[in-house]
């Protein structure tokens, strides 16, 4: 996609999310996803070919990050950290995301091919959080700053920017498009509400989503949006914006759905809480007479 259409079809976008408020449930198909013998599984990525990375507990109680491709679970362990959280990953098998020694945290990038890691710090900062990459290779996360500040970033290459808006408490950066539009979410001093917002250009937009709707992924072409849906406190479920209108994602027979990333053929990945109190990851596939986007 080149710059000239890429601005056009996230312009289009923000003007659809301002005026749209329809809303209905999800059609589609819904996959629950578990790694074999976890006591839970979530989901946080997935790209165009369908791999999809997250995180699990074993029988042990002992956390790892996932690769799920081709059928096959393959661990993400980096063994110099007690924890590797994997959150996103690009078409070309490079993954980003957390590992931690609690207290301390920095962010990753992963090559599946060569298995190996590389730490990402920006400069400064006591903890990094890498949440997504591009196929270009350019990486958006957040980073904090003691327990005084928190702001988004970007990573091209080995040069860090930052992503943050005047007085807010803590700004995150959560996907990335393909042509480099960057979408998060700002919580200010004394409100609730949080500022769901595009960035490019060091400029903001206000996404205006509707009450109770937080951001957490942005498709490559940045036409459609997912995130999670608060109805009332603990009670939550995903949402994807596609087809001009807000559509609840919702596993079947779940108390709660969490939607956390998305590709370019709108597979919604996440997790969910059944009945019983387990989590459980999942993909959902939109139905395949949608409308156009």
């Amino acid at each position: 996609m080149n710059f000239r259409s890429a601005f056009v079809s996230v312009g289009v976008l923000l003007v659809l999310l301002a005026a749209a408020r329809r809303q209905a449930h999800a059609q589609g198909t819904y996959t629950q996803i578990d790694v074999p013998g976890a006591l839970f599984t979530q989901c946080f990525g997935v790209n165009t070919k369908g791999d999809l990375v997250g995180l699990y507990e074993d029988a042990s109680g002992v956390d790892h990050g996932f690769l799920l491709s081709g059928g096959v679970y393959t661990d993400i362990d980096d063994l110099g950290w007690s924890l590797a959280v994997p959150s996103g990953i690009d078409d070309e098998g490079q993954i980003v995301g957390y590992v931690s020694n609690y207290p301390a945290f920095s962010g990753f990038l992963y090559d599946v091919g060569a298995q190996a890691f590389t730490e990402l710090n920006y400069p400064g900062a006591t903890i990094t959080i890498a949440n997504g990459i591009n196929n270009a290779g350019n990486i958006v996360g957040y980073y904090e700053v003691g327990e005084a500040v928190t702001n988004g970033f970007e990573l091209v290459g080995s040069a860090y920017s930052e992503i943050s808006r005047s007085s807010a408490v803590m700004t995150q950066a959560y996907g990335i498009t393909s042509a480099g539009y960057i979408f998060g979410v700002v919580n200010w001093p004394k409100q609730e509400v949080p500022y769901n917002f595009a960035y490019f250009d060091a400029k903001f937009k206000n996404l205006n989503l509707p009450a109770g709707f937080t951001l957490t992924a942005v498709n490559p072409e940045g036409t459609v949006l997912a995130g999670i849906f608060m109805s009332r406190p603990g009670q939550y479920s995903g949402w994807v914006y596609r087809s001009k209108k807000y559509i609840f994602i919702s596993f079947p027979g779940s108390t709660e759905t969490l939607a956390y990333g998305i590709n370019r053929g709108d597979e919604i990945v996440g997790w969910f809480v059944d009945s019983s109190d387990n989590v459980h990851g999942f993909r959902w596939e939109p139905p395949s007479d949608a409308s156009p986007r």
